[in-house]
This record gives structure tokens, C-alpha cells and sequence, in this order.
């Protein structure tokens, strides 16, 4: 029996419960390995290798050879993947939990990286990049691959 302050209307669309249903079945229940979160990312969101490469700066190899075992995957290649991908918190703390990481509210570094998944979705890795190095983020905590040289805005 529903109680009487909560209205028979509608609040959410189909479309609203839909996402909700989907963003929970990625969650529900994971044991999966890094590779294996990625690529149903990409089969989910439609996202070939070199597609990957471009929101992600890194190097589309790394995409395909996500089912390859072994090597130690780097906490700024998880934060390129999620803002590539556009991805939520919970999301990303998921993957980042796959890999034996997590992000610490108390590290400079990982504060930078939570704000700009909280705060700068939607945005390129280049733009993100800027954010991080106004924020103080060391050049080796840049995302994507590091030698990508100066800033040239891309093309959506």
C-alpha cells in the first residue's frame, strides 16, 4: 500500500527509468575486470577504438587489447576513459575499484579528478586538461597520452 503522500502522477519519463535501469544493471552485482567494464562501455555506447581514442586521448590500441590479461592500469587512464565516455561518479569509482585504485578526497591530484567528473561533464579531455592544470595537477597527472603537445580545439 503506498502512502497517502505520494501522488499516483508521474514524475519520471520512460526514458528517465530507463537510464536509471541501465546505469544500476552496470553496477548491480559487478565483478568484472577493467577490460571487460570497457568494453561493454563501448558496445553500450557504440564506441569503436579509434572513437575511443579521439574522447580519450589515449592511444587506441589500449582499446584493443582490453581482453589481453595482465599490466597495471594508471588512475589517470581510468579519469580519460570516464570523462571520454562521459561517464558519472559511481561509474568510474567502479572501474576504478576493478583496478585495485580509488580516488582519495584527501590527494590534491584525485580532488582535481572528482571535480571535474562532478563538475565538468561534457567536456574534452583538452578542455579538462586546462582545468586540472589551473587547478595545480602536475603535467604527469594530465589525461589521455602526455605527449599530446599544446592545446588545439577539436572538432565535435
Amino acid at each position: 500500500m503506498m502512502p497517502k503522500y505520494i501522488s499516483n502522477d508521474p514524475i519520471l519519463t520512460k526514458k528517465e527509468i530507463e537510464e536509471f535501469n541501465q546505469h544500476y544493471a552496470m553496477l548491480c552485482g559487478v565483478a568484472a575486470s577493467y577490460g571487460e567494464i570497457i568494453q561493454e562501455l563501448m558496445k553500450r555506447k557504440n564506441i569503436d577504438p579509434k572513437k575511443a581514442e579521439f574522447l580519450t586521448g589515449l592511444n587506441y590500441v589500449q582499446f584493443k587489447n582490453l581482453d589481453k590479461p595482465g599490466g597495471a592500469i594508471q588512475k589517470r587512464f581510468v579519469i580519460s576513459v570516464a570523462i571520454g565516455f562521459e561517464l558519472d561518479f559511481d561509474i568510474t569509482e567502479c572501474i576504478l575499484k576493478s583496478c585495485g585504485l580509488c580516488l582519495n578526497s584527501n590527494d590534491r591530484v584525485d580532488r582535481a579528478y572528482i571535480y571535474i567528473l562532478e563538475n565538468h561533464k561534457g567536456r574534452d579531455i583538452d578542455e579538462c586538461n586546462m582545468v586540472l592544470s589551473q587547478l595545480g595537477v602536475p603535467g604527469n597527472a594530465m589525461l589521455g597520452e602526455l605527449e599530446r603537445g599544446e592545446y588545439t580545439k577539436r572538432k565535435k
